[in-house]
């Protein structure tokens, strides 16, 4: 997991650091303040550390390989078909710093405004024990066009983090770990044998995972399954395909698959860019109920956001639990990004996204008064 990360010269970034990760972390800021950058940033760090794990077993790869070719596919940084890891470097600086701590290790590479696909500044020796996977879901749902986009895998256009979650979607649950399997009706059969263990036992991580599959299926009365390669949405006795289904349903039922396949597990590390697309406020808050699920299950988390909806409600979460949910505050000063870090538990900070909201709520006032 990660705690803390460091960015000099990266994209619209001169000096950043953040410290004291925590299990629920948010991002806000408005347009163009670089939120996406830092969930793609850490992103790539965790899964080209997953990757180069994998690899090691068969190969004798280095990790810096690895990092090279996971910022060019999910960046995808300059023209088509031409892309350079120098394009990540703040526009008039010469070189590129990134630090971070993750998994009780010391992770530093740069490289410079020329650097073409090769990292050669590198930490050298990656030793993680924690087992850790990493999944990014966009603002777009994906199963509409999962089998389109699977075909065209390593095309440019399709960056990595979609490449990477649909992997993570077809995966098949493996009965003999004790996953559910994935076309039984909920509760019929307990989840989660190995490695969170037996229900009847009540692991904290099962038990977590169980209520966001709950909470799912109580929001939408259904959930999506897999038939004979491709996925159907059953509710009760009617089956739909992806595409007559609403794009909110898909991008939360999505979850269950994902748990019930194990690419949700405790160990994991889930970045969300703007959740709030395509929900409902219904929506937006049992998603965030289940988002405190998923960090208690041992699931870290990080989402930006734009929405106003978004960030009260998980203030709400945050005081209600006594629990540490960071945010990190950016704000665009003629092309140089600042940002503040606070706790969601003691309130929520002054912002752009409030200043807004309490713009609204004066000018309605006003109107009143007329």
């Amino acid at each position: 997991m990660f705690t803390d990360l460091r960015l000099e010269n990266s994209a619209l970034f001169k000096d950043f650091e953040w410290k004291n990760h925590d299990k629920l972390n948010v991002i806000i800021g408005e347009n163009d303040t670089g939120k996406t950058h830092l969930l793609k940033i850490m992103y790539s760090i965790a899964k080209s550390i997953e990757e180069f794990k994998i690899r090691q077993k068969t190969d004798k790869p280095l990790w810096k390989q690895a990092l090279a070719s996971k910022l060019l596919w999910v960046f995808q940084p300059g023209s088509t078909g031409d892309w350079h890891l120098g394009e990540l470097v703040r526009k008039g600086e010469k070189r590129l710093e990134v630090e971070a701590h993750f998994c009780n290790n010391n992770l530093h590479f740069s490289f410079g405004k020329d650097t073409k696909k090769t990292i050669k500044n590198c930490t050298e020796v990656i030793q993680i024990q924690e087992k850790t996977n990493s999944l990014f879901l966009p603002p777009k749902e994906v199963l509409t066009s999962i089998d389109a986009i699977y075909k065209v895998h390593d095309i440019p256009g399709f960056d990595h983090t979609y490449q990477d979650l649909i992997t993570a979607i077809r995966k098949v649950p493996s009965k003999s770990r004790g996953a559910l399997d994935n076309n039984a009706p909920f509760g019929v059969q307990p989840f989660g044998v190995a490695p969170w263990g037996v229900v009847s036992k009540k692991t904290r991580s099962t038990l977590h995972l169980n209520k966001v599959i709950e909470e799912i299926l109580s929001l939408f009365r259904g959930e999506i399954k897999l038939e004979k390669d491709h996925f159907v949405f059953s509710r009760k006795q009617e089956k739909y395909q992806m595409s007559q289904i609403a794009e909110g349903i898909k991008k939360l039922s999505m979850l269950t698959l994902l748990i019930k396949n194990q690419s949700l597990r405790k160990g994991s590390i889930l970045f969300i860019d703007e959740p709030e697309t395509n929900l409902h406020p219904g929506a937006i808050k049992k998603f965030m109920t289940m988002l405190y699920h998923f960090s208690m299950a041992g699931i870290q988390i990080y989402l930006a956001t734009h929405s106003y909806f978004v960030i009260k409600q998980l203030e709400l979460i945050a005081r209600k639990n006594q629990f540490d949910i960071p945010i990190c505050s950016l704000n665009n000063e003629e092309g140089n990004v600042t940002h503040s870090i606070n706790n969601l538990r003691d309130g929520v900070p002054d912002n752009p996204i409030i200043d807004v909201s309490i713009e609204q709520f004066e000018e309605d006032l006003r109107m009143g008064e007329d």
